[in-house]
């Protein structure tokens, strides 16, 4: 077949100048298509850039049928793409992009099957758990080596069902569309967790790769040992001050939206956009600890700055973002950072932005901080950053150093306005830009940049912030895995940002 296939090129390099034209248009179709498809990817929430293609989640959010028409409606086929689009159309209402990597058939099937079960009535759900399932478990067992992937199969099986089973005593009142069961079970977002580290448990990290990027996406890395230990031994200001934040200590700027983002994820959904945003105009940490926060990460990593921001071959590269970023470090990259925040995350930190949304956060033990990094804006390097979304539930950043020492700067919220503002104001662009130690925080959905800064450099931490909490039955982390009869393992190192607050769970 490889040795023929410079033959068949040949042949048609030989043919008709009409069939060299078609082949001609034939590819240039393809490579167009290929092409609109991989910018059509890169608008899909969570997808990144690897090696020069465009890498979507394994499973997307649901869109509507209709967003493939701009796809496929240019080029010599457009009408029979448009054709195909009318006849799935009186069949489905959405689709899912699935990852293409040799598994997406079987993740396509399984998806749609399970999205066809969670919309059955909660009776129906159950029957099939408790009776269905059971039996494809047994089945499976007699025909399986009796050794020890047979064992671990059919636990799981059953572990699953039972795990399963617990879910559908959900009140009546749940939603029975797919798309609102979907939405139930993010809120659910505490118990997936459990779920997830409880079958990488089962069956090591080494057997359990899918499982272990799933968990990937809810908790970072933390410091090396030899990085940690030194940071242990370090001093830094405010070791040691276990006073409380209050609420009302640190006053507040709040700024209203039009209306609360109705997709942010796991259920922080508000009625209304009212004092959304949150600007404190005195500090809430201490400015000495922040310079020191800025003088230990330069101090001791200079040449450890992610600076990919000049270098298209670079950006994105760790994952956080496809198009140029302003130099970032991360705080397990330096001695003592790690320490100090987690301490100020546990004592000041998350009591201030529970007290901010108390509605969204009913306590401080519930946040956990998914990322958290250095961000340097420099007027020679990458001053500013694009307006975009986060896919968070919260966001907040703390201000690290003067504004004395540049010019310009702060968070540019689109179409906002004072919270006290009369009804008639309309709505415009404004820069919040707080001083040193103070923070700003806002629904990580809600649209955002970093404003220019014009001379100088300034330093920031931006915090991404999500609940570890089940919103849906308000019922305690590790439920499901109690009713099936297994004890979750210790709810210790869910993040590397709130091991103290998960020793108290």
């Amino acid at each position: 077949m490889a040795a023929a296939l410079p033959a068949a090129i040949g042949a048609t390099e030989a043919g008709t100048d009409n069939d060299d034209d078609d082949l001609k248009r034939a590819i240039a179709e393809s490579m167009r298509m290929a092409h609109e498809q991989q910018e059509a990817a890169l608008t899909t929430p969570g997808a990144r850039v690897e090696a020069g293609m465009v890498v979507v989640p394994n499973v997307g959010d649901a869109a509507p049928l209709s967003i493939l028409e701009a796809e496929y409606a240019a080029g010599d086929h457009g009408a029979l793409w448009a054709a195909k689009l009318r006849a799935l159309s009186a069949r489905y209402v959405a689709i899912r992009r699935v990852r293409g990597d040799g598994n997406c058939f079987y993740r396509s099937l399984w998806m749609g099957y399970m999205e066809r079960l969670l919309a059955l009535p909660v009776a129906e759900r159950r029957r099939f758990w408790e009776e269905e399932v059971p039996s494809l478990v047994s089945t499976m067992r007699a025909h399986l080596p009796d050794d020890e992937r047979r064992h671990a199969f059919v636990t799981l099986g059953e572990t699953f069902a039972r795990s399963a089973c617990a879910l559908c005593n959900v009140p009546d009142s749940a939603p029975d569309s797919a798309a609102g069961a979907a939405d139930a079970a993010l809120e659910e977002y505490a118990e997936a967790r459990v779920l997830l580290e409880a079958g990488i448990e089962h069956c090591g990290a080494e057997n359990a790769e899918m499982l272990v990027r799933a968990l990937g996406q809810m908790r970072r890395t933390g410091p090396s040992p030899a990085l940690e230990a030194e940071g242990v031994a370090l001093a830094w200001p405010g070791k040691g001050d276990e006073s409380k934040y209050a609420a009302g200590e640190t006053r507040f700027e709040r700024l209203s939206a039009p209306a609360w983002p109705n997709d942010c994820p796991r259920g922080t959904y508000y009625p209304t956009g009212h004092a959304a945003i949150a600007v404190s105009t005195t500090p809430v940490l201490p400015p000495d600890e922040c310079a020191w926060v800025v003088s230990q990460a330069e101090r001791v990593a200079k040449e450890r700055w992610m600076s990919d921001h000049s270098d298209a071959t670079k950006k994105g590269a760790d994952m956080i973002w496809t198009k140029g970023f302003p130099d970032r470090l991360w705080l397990r990259e330096v001695p003592g950072l790690v320490e100090w925040f987690e301490h100020r995350l546990r004592t000041r930190l998350f009591p201030m932005l529970q007290s901010l949304y108390p509605e969204a956060i009913p306590t401080a033990d519930v946040l956990r901080c998914h990322d958290a990094f250095i961000s340097r804006y420099t007027s020679e390097g990458m001053n500013s950053l694009e307006v975009h979304q986060d896919t968070t539930d919260f966001t907040f950043t703390i201000a690290l150093n003067p504004s004395s020492e540049y010019e310009g700067g702060g968070t540019l919220f689109p179409n906002v306005r004072p919270a006290d503002a009369d009804n008639a104001q309309p709505f415009a662009n404004h820069v919040a830009a707080p001083e040193v130690g103070c923070v700003v925080s806002f629904p990580g959905r809600l649209h955002h940049g970093g404003h220019p800064i014009t001379s100088g450099v300034r330093y920031i931490i931006p915090l991404f912030i999500y609940l570890d909490r089940n919103k849906l039955t308000d019922r305690e982390r590790g439920y499901l895995l109690h009713e099936a009869g297994i004890v979750p393992a210790a709810p210790a190192g869910l993040d590397v940002f709130s091991k103290h607050l998960n020793a108290q769970r």
